[in-house]
Protein backbone atom coordinates (compact mmCIF):
# COMPACT_ATOMS: atom_id res chain seq x y z
CA UNK A 1 0.00 0.00 0.00
CA UNK A 2 1.20 3.50 -0.58
CA UNK A 3 0.70 5.64 2.43
CA UNK A 4 1.30 9.10 1.34
CA UNK A 5 -1.32 8.39 -1.98
CA UNK A 6 -3.90 6.98 1.03
CA UNK A 7 -3.46 10.24 2.71
CA UNK A 8 -4.38 12.13 -0.10
CA UNK A 9 -7.35 10.76 -1.27
CA UNK A 10 -8.68 10.66 2.73
CA UNK A 11 -7.78 14.58 2.54
CA UNK A 12 -9.47 15.29 -0.52
CA UNK A 13 -12.74 13.41 -0.14
CA UNK A 14 -12.98 14.06 3.35
CA UNK A 15 -12.81 17.97 2.53
CA UNK A 16 -15.08 17.72 0.07
CA UNK A 17 -17.67 15.65 1.66
CA UNK A 18 -17.66 18.54 4.29
CA UNK A 19 -18.06 21.38 1.99
CA UNK A 20 -20.81 21.25 -0.38
CA UNK A 21 -20.20 24.30 -2.72
CA UNK A 22 -16.42 22.77 -2.86
CA UNK A 23 -17.87 19.27 -3.70
CA UNK A 24 -20.40 20.85 -5.89
CA UNK A 25 -17.30 22.44 -7.90
CA UNK A 26 -15.11 19.48 -8.01
CA UNK A 27 -17.70 17.25 -9.37
CA UNK A 28 -17.86 20.18 -12.26
CA UNK A 29 -14.29 20.05 -12.85
CA UNK A 30 -14.09 15.90 -12.91
CA UNK A 31 -17.03 14.57 -14.29
CA UNK A 32 -15.90 15.09 -17.66
CA UNK A 33 -18.48 15.48 -20.42
CA UNK A 34 -18.72 16.07 -23.89
CA UNK A 35 -18.94 20.03 -24.06
CA UNK A 36 -15.55 20.33 -25.50
CA UNK A 37 -16.67 18.00 -27.93
CA UNK A 38 -19.27 19.08 -29.92
CA UNK A 39 -18.85 20.00 -33.37
CA UNK A 40 -21.27 22.64 -34.45
CA UNK A 41 -23.64 21.99 -37.12
CA UNK A 42 -25.51 24.41 -39.36
CA UNK A 43 -26.71 22.37 -41.74
CA UNK A 44 -29.41 19.50 -41.71
CA UNK A 45 -31.95 17.76 -43.88
CA UNK A 46 -35.77 17.51 -43.12
CA UNK A 47 -37.77 13.72 -43.52
CA UNK A 48 -39.02 14.92 -47.07
CA UNK A 49 -35.75 16.14 -47.94
CA UNK A 50 -34.54 13.19 -50.86
CA UNK A 51 -31.04 11.28 -50.54
CA UNK A 52 -29.40 12.97 -53.46
CA UNK A 53 -29.82 16.53 -51.37
CA UNK A 54 -28.61 14.72 -48.03
CA UNK A 55 -25.46 13.37 -50.06
CA UNK A 56 -25.00 17.14 -51.50
CA UNK A 57 -25.13 18.58 -48.22
CA UNK A 58 -23.06 15.74 -46.44
CA UNK A 59 -20.49 15.78 -49.16
CA UNK A 60 -20.32 19.92 -49.60
CA UNK A 61 -19.60 20.34 -45.97
CA UNK A 62 -17.35 16.80 -44.86
CA UNK A 63 -20.28 15.34 -42.47
CA UNK A 64 -20.23 11.98 -41.51
CA UNK A 65 -23.99 12.83 -41.02
CA UNK A 66 -27.29 15.02 -40.86
CA UNK A 67 -29.69 15.41 -38.25
CA UNK A 68 -33.29 15.30 -39.41
CA UNK A 69 -35.38 17.83 -38.30
CA UNK A 70 -38.98 18.94 -38.97
CA UNK A 71 -40.83 21.77 -36.83
CA UNK A 72 -37.59 22.44 -34.67
CA UNK A 73 -37.28 18.39 -33.51
CA UNK A 74 -34.67 16.28 -33.91
CA UNK A 75 -36.45 13.27 -35.35
CA UNK A 76 -33.50 11.39 -36.41
CA UNK A 77 -30.07 10.84 -38.19
CA UNK A 78 -28.80 10.48 -41.76
CA UNK A 79 -25.42 8.56 -42.18
CA UNK A 80 -23.46 8.44 -45.36
CA UNK A 81 -23.32 4.85 -45.07
CA UNK A 82 -27.45 4.79 -45.13
CA UNK A 83 -27.28 6.11 -48.46
CA UNK A 84 -25.68 3.63 -50.10
CA UNK A 85 -26.68 2.35 -53.23
CA UNK A 86 -30.22 4.54 -52.23
CA UNK A 87 -32.29 5.58 -55.40
CA UNK A 88 -31.41 9.24 -55.07
CA UNK A 89 -35.28 10.08 -55.09
CA UNK A 90 -35.60 8.16 -51.55
CA UNK A 91 -37.28 10.30 -48.92
CA UNK A 92 -34.67 10.78 -45.78
CA UNK A 93 -37.23 9.63 -43.75
CA UNK A 94 -37.71 6.18 -45.26
CA UNK A 95 -33.58 5.61 -44.69
CA UNK A 96 -32.94 7.87 -41.86
CA UNK A 97 -32.26 6.01 -37.95
CA UNK A 98 -34.76 6.84 -35.76
CA UNK A 99 -33.65 4.93 -32.52
CA UNK A 100 -31.57 7.99 -30.78
CA UNK A 101 -29.80 9.25 -27.74
CA UNK A 102 -30.04 13.23 -27.67
CA UNK A 103 -27.37 14.49 -25.90
CA UNK A 104 -26.90 17.24 -23.36
CA UNK A 105 -23.58 19.41 -23.05
CA UNK A 106 -23.69 18.18 -19.70
CA UNK A 107 -23.81 14.23 -20.79
CA UNK A 108 -20.51 12.32 -18.94
CA UNK A 109 -18.28 11.03 -21.84
CA UNK A 110 -18.79 7.43 -20.61
CA UNK A 111 -22.40 7.31 -21.07
CA UNK A 112 -22.09 8.25 -24.14
CA UNK A 113 -19.21 5.85 -25.18
CA UNK A 114 -21.67 3.25 -23.80
CA UNK A 115 -24.27 4.08 -26.09
CA UNK A 116 -22.17 4.17 -28.97
CA UNK A 117 -20.55 0.73 -28.14
CA UNK A 118 -23.98 -0.61 -27.88
CA UNK A 119 -26.10 0.88 -30.93
CA UNK A 120 -24.61 0.43 -34.54
CA UNK A 121 -24.61 4.65 -34.67
CA UNK A 122 -21.51 6.66 -35.06
CA UNK A 123 -23.47 10.53 -34.48
CA UNK A 124 -25.32 11.85 -31.05
CA UNK A 125 -26.83 15.10 -31.37
CA UNK A 126 -26.27 17.34 -28.87
CA UNK A 127 -29.22 19.87 -27.53
CA UNK A 128 -29.22 22.77 -24.98
CA UNK A 129 -32.81 22.66 -24.06
CA UNK A 130 -34.62 22.01 -27.36
CA UNK A 131 -32.22 23.95 -29.33
CA UNK A 132 -29.61 21.60 -31.26
CA UNK A 133 -26.16 22.87 -31.01
CA UNK A 134 -23.78 20.40 -32.82
CA UNK A 135 -23.13 16.63 -32.79
CA UNK A 136 -20.44 14.33 -31.42
CA UNK A 137 -19.75 11.45 -32.95
CA UNK A 138 -17.40 8.18 -31.97
CA UNK A 139 -14.08 9.40 -33.71
CA UNK A 140 -14.46 12.06 -31.50
CA UNK A 141 -14.47 10.52 -28.89
CA UNK A 142 -11.73 7.70 -29.82
CA UNK A 143 -8.50 9.71 -28.40
CA UNK A 144 -10.29 10.87 -25.20
CA UNK A 145 -11.25 7.50 -24.04
CA UNK A 146 -8.04 6.16 -25.11
CA UNK A 147 -6.52 8.59 -22.81
CA UNK A 148 -8.62 6.85 -19.64
CA UNK A 149 -7.58 3.95 -19.28
CA UNK A 150 -4.55 1.19 -19.21
CA UNK A 151 -4.10 -0.45 -22.71
CA UNK A 152 -1.89 -3.23 -20.55
CA UNK A 153 -4.57 -4.17 -18.29
CA UNK A 154 -7.68 -2.60 -19.42
CA UNK A 155 -8.21 -1.28 -16.15
CA UNK A 156 -9.69 2.66 -16.25
CA UNK A 157 -6.98 5.47 -14.27
CA UNK A 158 -6.99 6.73 -11.38
CA UNK A 159 -9.18 9.87 -12.65
CA UNK A 160 -11.94 7.40 -13.25
CA UNK A 161 -12.51 6.09 -9.73
CA UNK A 162 -12.42 9.77 -8.55
CA UNK A 163 -15.04 10.74 -10.57
CA UNK A 164 -16.75 7.91 -9.31
CA UNK A 165 -16.15 8.56 -5.89
CA UNK A 166 -17.06 12.62 -5.94
CA UNK A 167 -20.05 11.32 -7.64
CA UNK A 168 -20.94 8.85 -4.63
CA UNK A 169 -20.47 11.77 -2.39
CA UNK A 170 -22.93 14.46 -4.45
CA UNK A 171 -25.84 11.56 -3.83
CA UNK A 172 -24.88 11.56 -0.29
CA UNK A 173 -22.85 7.90 -0.80
CA UNK A 174 -20.35 7.06 1.94
CA UNK A 175 -17.37 5.51 -0.25
CA UNK A 176 -14.50 2.95 1.09
CA UNK A 177 -11.27 2.81 -1.14
CA UNK A 178 -9.17 0.22 -0.94
CA UNK A 179 -5.29 -0.02 -1.69
CA UNK A 180 -3.44 -2.82 -3.57
CA UNK A 181 -0.26 -3.10 -3.65
CA UNK A 182 2.26 -5.74 -5.11
CA UNK A 183 4.99 -7.21 -2.90
CA UNK A 184 8.37 -6.90 -3.96
CA UNK A 185 6.98 -6.33 -7.49
CA UNK A 186 10.46 -4.34 -8.64
CA UNK A 187 12.41 -7.47 -7.11
CA UNK A 188 10.47 -9.72 -9.14
CA UNK A 189 10.60 -7.87 -12.64
CA UNK A 190 14.16 -8.12 -12.36
CA UNK A 191 14.68 -11.47 -11.41
CA UNK A 192 11.27 -12.77 -14.71
CA UNK A 193 11.39 -9.64 -16.68
CA UNK A 194 8.65 -7.07 -17.79
CA UNK A 195 7.04 -9.79 -20.25
CA UNK A 196 6.15 -12.04 -17.44
CA UNK A 197 5.74 -9.34 -14.80
CA UNK A 198 3.09 -7.85 -17.43
CA UNK A 199 1.56 -10.53 -17.32
CA UNK A 200 0.93 -10.53 -13.42
CA UNK A 201 -0.46 -7.45 -13.68
CA UNK A 202 -3.03 -8.25 -16.21
CA UNK A 203 -4.10 -11.04 -13.98
CA UNK A 204 -4.42 -9.22 -11.22
CA UNK A 205 -6.50 -6.63 -12.88
CA UNK A 206 -8.97 -9.57 -14.34
CA UNK A 207 -8.96 -11.06 -10.82
CA UNK A 208 -9.72 -7.62 -9.73
CA UNK A 209 -12.72 -6.77 -12.33
CA UNK A 210 -14.35 -10.43 -11.95
CA UNK A 211 -14.67 -10.62 -8.32
CA UNK A 212 -16.21 -6.57 -7.95
CA UNK A 213 -19.80 -5.72 -8.23
CA UNK A 214 -20.07 -3.10 -11.23
CA UNK A 215 -22.97 -1.56 -9.36
CA UNK A 216 -21.27 -0.95 -5.94
CA UNK A 217 -18.04 -0.29 -7.48
CA UNK A 218 -14.78 0.55 -9.67
CA UNK A 219 -11.53 -0.77 -10.05
CA UNK A 220 -8.34 1.33 -11.20
CA UNK A 221 -5.21 0.79 -12.07
CA UNK A 222 -3.61 3.59 -9.57
CA UNK A 223 0.10 3.48 -11.19
CA UNK A 224 2.75 1.31 -11.42
CA UNK A 225 2.40 -2.00 -9.54
CA UNK A 226 -0.55 -0.39 -7.36
CA UNK A 227 -4.22 -0.46 -7.60
CA UNK A 228 -7.17 0.93 -5.88
CA UNK A 229 -10.90 -0.34 -5.46
CA UNK A 230 -13.79 2.37 -4.78
CA UNK A 231 -16.84 0.54 -2.83
CA UNK A 232 -20.23 1.30 -1.10
CA UNK A 233 -19.41 -1.37 1.00
CA UNK A 234 -18.62 -0.19 4.79
CA UNK A 235 -15.41 -0.61 6.25
CA UNK A 236 -16.17 -3.78 7.54
CA UNK A 237 -17.33 -5.53 3.96
CA UNK A 238 -14.63 -3.46 2.32
CA UNK A 239 -11.80 -5.79 4.53
CA UNK A 240 -13.43 -9.03 3.89
CA UNK A 241 -13.60 -8.19 0.38
CA UNK A 242 -9.99 -6.98 0.49
CA UNK A 243 -8.53 -10.25 2.44
CA UNK A 244 -10.56 -12.47 -0.45
CA UNK A 245 -8.77 -10.56 -2.95
CA UNK A 246 -5.29 -10.50 -1.77
CA UNK A 247 -6.31 -14.22 -1.49
CA UNK A 248 -7.01 -14.55 -4.94
CA UNK A 249 -4.05 -12.36 -6.38
CA UNK A 250 -1.95 -15.26 -4.36
CA UNK A 251 -3.13 -18.32 -5.65
CA UNK A 252 -1.78 -16.62 -9.44
CA UNK A 253 0.23 -19.43 -11.09
CA UNK A 254 2.70 -18.43 -14.02
CA UNK A 255 4.72 -21.48 -15.59
CA UNK A 256 8.29 -21.10 -14.58
CA UNK A 257 7.80 -18.44 -11.99
CA UNK A 258 8.55 -19.64 -8.71
CA UNK A 259 8.31 -16.27 -6.59
CA UNK A 260 4.84 -16.14 -4.61
CA UNK A 261 2.45 -13.55 -5.77
CA UNK A 262 0.81 -11.31 -2.86
CA UNK A 263 0.04 -8.43 -2.21
CA UNK A 264 -0.28 -6.19 0.52
CA UNK A 265 -4.10 -3.89 0.76
CA UNK A 266 -5.28 -0.65 2.78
Amino acid sequence: MNPKALHVVENALAALSNHPARLQGERELFMRTIRHLVQPIRVWVNPDHTVETALVLLRGHRLRGLPVIEGGRVLGLVESDQLLGVPLETPVREVMTTELMVATPQTPLRTVADWFQSHRQSLMPVLEGERLIGVVSVFDLLSEIGRSYDPMTGLPWSDYLREWSIEQLAQGNEITIIFFDLDNFGVFNKRYGHLVGDEVLRRVAQILLTEIDPQTEVVCRWGGDEFAIATLRRREEAGLLAHHLSRQIASIQIPEVDLPISASYG
